[in-house]
């Protein structure tokens, strides 16, 4: 049980806050995201875990899409609603920027498979289901404060990540989520949530 702790620790609460308090620069954060990637591979094949527990699975797909969608639009019209009575700048001129076009697809995967896939599963390993789920969305929600306003950030991360934890847990079905988490990156960068040209 500690020893799965200490690795959560080591793959997500440590390089997040080396990133959080500029330990380690913003402008490497892809680059952290790949190398804790590539760890986790390692940890799944070291503790032998297989791909089918980590959500790439086929046998659920049916009634699964049709949760997700509904979710999805409830998700989208939310941070719709929230943008408008935060008055958040949406992002100026997002169709000529690679980086927004391109990376949001790797990432929201990435994501999804360290958080939904073994984060989780590796909580639910240790701490009932409900604190498992809660445990890996205050990570989730702890990922998002190294954008400008990391209080704002953090509430809307923990929420997104109790949105994705919950669904996962009914559904475990990374291919499915991984193309939700995807939509919800688009629309939250889009905007405006997520960016560090925010001033604000």
């Amino acid at each position: 049980m500690l020893s799965k702790l200490i690795e959560i620790f080591l793959i997500s609460v440590l390089p997040i806050s080396l990133i959080k308090f500029d330990l380690i620069s913003k402008k490497f954060r892809l680059i952290i995201l790949a190398l804790i990637f590539v760890v986790v591979f390692f940890l799944v094949e070291l503790h032998d875990i297989s791909f089918y527990d980590l959500g790439f699975r086929t046998n659920n797909f049916y009634p699964a899409i049709f949760v997700y969608l509904i979710a999805v639009m409830i998700a989208v019209l939310f941070l719709i609603f929230l943008s408008q009575i935060t008055k958040t700048k949406k992002a100026e001129m997002w169709y000529k920027d690679p980086h927004f076009l391109f990376l949001f697809i790797p990432i929201s995967f990435a994501q999804q498979f360290l958080f939904q896939g073994f984060i989780l599963y590796e909580l639910q390993s240790i701490f009932p289901a409900v604190l498992a789920i809660v445990v890996s969305a205050l990570i989730f929600g702890y990922l998002h404060t190294i954008y400008p306003r990391p209080v704002f950030s953090f509430i809307l991360g923990t929420l997104a990540g109790l949105f994705f934890a919950m669904l996962y847990t009914l559904y475990p079905n990374l291919i499915i989520s991984s193309i939700v988490h995807m939509i919800l990156n688009f629309t939250a960068v889009y905007l405006g949530f997520f960016t560090f040209t925010d001033e604000r």
